[in-house]
């Protein structure tokens, strides 16, 4: 087990609660941003699907990716965030 009192240790875990914290705003922000979409295509009635936006997102953010993250690793990534979105986005509409 690592000494807590490390500080390499303190600095490494201090910057990663950080980055959790930038993830969770950043997951927060997309979620209001969804929302707002949503209720704009229901209200325009829009499809709620564009069949080929998560694979534009997915391979937009592989060429922009600079890594370590892999090209897979990117893909996953964004399938998980965005069925994250959609499932809280419905949980918001039904709320």
């Amino acid at each position: 087990m690592a000494d807590p009192k490390d500080p390499v240790v303190e600095r490494a875990r201090a910057e990663i609660d950080a980055l959790d914290e930038a993830i969770l705003a950043a997951v927060n922000r997309r979620l209001v941003v969804v929302d707002d979409l949503h209720r704009h295509k229901v209200a325009m009635g829009y499809p709620m699907v564009d069949a080929g936006r998560e694979q534009r997102i997915v391979e937009r953010l592989r060429e922009q990716n600079p890594g370590p993250l892999s090209a897979d690793g990117v893909g996953e990534l964004v399938h998980a965030v965005i069925a994250l979105s959609v499932r809280e986005a419905r949980r918001l509409r039904d709320a």
